[in-house]
């Protein structure tokens, strides 16, 4: 690890930077400083070069950070906790929430609760802000060890500190942007940015009191905006209800119990006392002004106390700190080749497991199909069989829905017609009727049944005799029968040789 690196904050209006070494026992000594305004020095090329200037600064081991607007935040639960796949998985969990392709996107998280499932606190900055930023300082740095999130440094240093249980808030009010940091037990839970800053104020007070600019900050420093109370007050109610908005959003979702309980300021806007008073009021909570310096953390040199300006350059001093503390809070430089890596792999072998499942889904799919088409074949054709096979034994039956159930009825009316005409005539049997035929016939007549159909009470009897007396003959012996009630003669023709007589008969059976 190297033994010195330097934190360099650009911001709005101006660039920051602190140089912080570290010493074998461990402690953190701020040796060299910088602070260069952007206007003056007429854009962020000319302000760092003004502030290589500094040779002690030059060539070092450097941080940085992007603003916070420019990214984007999500919370994300995983059910595994194992940092590898997390590391692996995790752009392409982000992926349907980003308005930008993925590939444009660097992607980093912190560990909001380390389990089954791991709740994970994840930022998103676009792949040009992050080269963006690089190209502008890697001409006077050695290597940039991290490039992070404003503010996410100092909420890193104030999550160590902050008490086991409860809400921190953090507000970095900047010149012309601000961002607000949740903490609770100690982990940054939500990063918001908001649209306010030490400038609105300037020219809140500058349009109320019809003022030039250098008037209004001057009031606005010595805090005294009389007449612009009201429009400065309209100002601060649009901060405090966003900020009302994101805590209440948390709370829906579970991520809070309850408000701060203690308010963290720092930025170029929170020197405006009014402001402190409003937070406070609001939420019911202290509100500090943060110096890192102050706390006996980290050592000055007096090179550095003498240009210290606590609420400006903490941002500096925290990345400088947080270079080299372990672990550290998001970086989108040391992820960015590792991630770009991991999801290069990880595509390569989704491409080949997809073709590879396609492969046996497609097998899997042809199978099933074949199969289908043969069970179909077999079915038409067995239903084909007993269609014919039912249209053979039953031609007097026109509409057939069902053949197996009609089938069956029919071989049970043929059976029970077999067996018995009738529920009152239990011994009545068709071959009982054949006999008491047989027995009645006299052999003179040269009787020759044809045919015998048995219909209820009703029996139709067609067949041959010698002549039409015999037929006659059959008619009379019939009537002496036990079975039958009448016996009623149809049509009675010679045959086609002329020496038989071809006789219908129609038997009704007695009750």
């Amino acid at each position: 690890m190297a033994d010195k690196i330097l934190g360099i904050d650009i911001g709005d209006d101006a660039i920051k930077a602190v140089l912080v070494s570290r010493s074998f026992k461990g402690g953190y000594r701020a040796v060299s400083a910088g602070h260069v305004s952007i206007s003056e020095a007429g854009g962020v090329a000319e302000a760092l070069r003004r502030l290589f200037e500094n040779q002690s600064l030059l060539g070092c081991p450097a941080t940085t950070a992007l603003p916070v607007r420019r990214l984007s935040f999500r919370n994300v639960s995983l059910p595994f906790k194992d940092e590898k796949k997390i590391r692996q998985i995790l752009s392409f969990e982000v992926e349907p929430l980003l308005h930008f392709p993925i590939d444009e996107a660097v992607v980093d998280y912190v560990m909001v609760h380390k389990g089954v499932p791991s709740d994970l606190f994840v930022a998103i900055a676009p792949k040009a802000a992050v080269q963006e930023r690089t190209a502008q300082i890697s001409g006077y740095v050695k290597k940039i060890e991290e490039v992070g999130v404003d503010g996410a440094a100092i909420a890193t240093l104030l999550a160590a500190k902050s008490p086991p249980s409860g809400c921190v808030l953090l507000l970095d009010i900047g010149a012309e942007h601000s961002a607000g940091f949740v903490i609770q037990n100690g982990v940054i839970f939500q990063i918001r940015p908001f649209a306010v800053g030490g400038n609105h104020i300037t020219r809140t007070i500058a349009e109320s009191l019809h003022c030039d600019a250098g008037e209004a900050e001057r009031r606005k420093r010595e805090n005294r905006p009389d007449g612009a109370q009201e429009a400065i007050a309209a100002l601060f109610g649009k901060l405090l209800s966003d900020l009302d908005h994101t805590i209440e959003f948390m709370k829906m979702h579970g991520r809070l119990q309850e408000g701060p309980q203690r308010i963290y300021l720092t930025g170029g806007g929170a020197f405006y006392e009014p402001l402190q008073e409003a937070l406070s009021r609001h939420f019911a909570a202290p509100v500090t002004g943060l110096d890192l310096l102050a706390d006996g953390a980290v050592q000055g040199d007096p090179a550095v106390r003498n240009l210290w300006n606590p609420l400006i350059m903490n941002q500096a001093l925290a990345l400088a700190v947080a270079g080299h503390k372990a672990p550290r809070s998001f970086n989108f430089r040391i992820r960015d080749s590792k991630v770009r890596a991991a999801i290069g792999q990880l595509r390569d072998v989704l491409r080949w497991a997809a073709a590879v499942t396609a492969l046996f889904l497609i097998l899997a799919a042809t199978d099933i199909y074949l199969d289908y088409r043969y069970s179909r074949q077999r079915i038409d054709t067995l239903k084909a069989e007993i269609m014919t096979l039912f249209k053979t034994y039953n031609p007097q039956v026109t509409r057939v829905v069902d053949p197996v159930s009609q089938m069956k009825g029919s071989i049970i009316e043929a059976r029970k017609a077999s067996l018995g005409i009738a529920d009152g005539r239990p011994g009545t049997t068709a071959l009982a009727l054949l006999k008491d035929i047989s027995r009645l016939s006299p052999p003179a007549t040269e009787l020759l049944l044809s045919s015998f159909a048995l219909d209820k009470d009703m029996i139709l009897l067609k067949g041959q005799a010698k002549n039409f007396d015999a037929v006659d003959t059959l008619k009379r012996e019939f009537m002496k029968s036990t079975f039958f009630e009448t016996v009623a003669m149809g049509a009675a023709t010679l045959t086609k040789q002329g020496d038989k007589v071809e006789f219908e008969m129609r038997v009704t059976l007695k009750k």
